[in-house]
């Protein structure tokens, strides 16, 4: 089965190629729009510590409630996760283009 999926993303490279720059695309706009949301629980948590204020954790759901913040990312560890998914999407990319050299 897994050789069935391979097959059909190699032949042809295009598909690859096209996989790759979307992994990348996605995974480059969640980041970005992760960093741009964390501005505003940065400053949220500056204005309660200048207030004194303690109401635990900041989250994108307890800041924004009437967005759907499910899939961006909040912790170290979903950025890096989201590194690495760009990383593999780059690569596959250029494994499309060695193998569309070969052919």
């Amino acid at each position: 089965m897994v050789e069935s999926i391979f097959l059909f993303l190699i032949n042809p490279p295009s598909r690859l190629r096209m996989c790759g720059a979307l992994l990348s695309g996605v995974s480059t706009g969640l980041i970005v729009i992760g960093l741009y949301l964390r501005i505003g629980i940065v400053a949220a948590d500056i204005i309660r510590s200048k207030a004194k204020i303690d109401g635990g954790d900041m989250t994108l759901a307890s800041l924004y409630p009437g967005l759907p913040t499910w899939c961006i990312p909040e912790s170290p560890s979903a950025f890096f996760m989201l590194l690495v998914l760009f990383c593999c999407g780059v690569y596959a990319q250029l494994v499309a283009k060695k193998f569309n050299k070969y052919l």
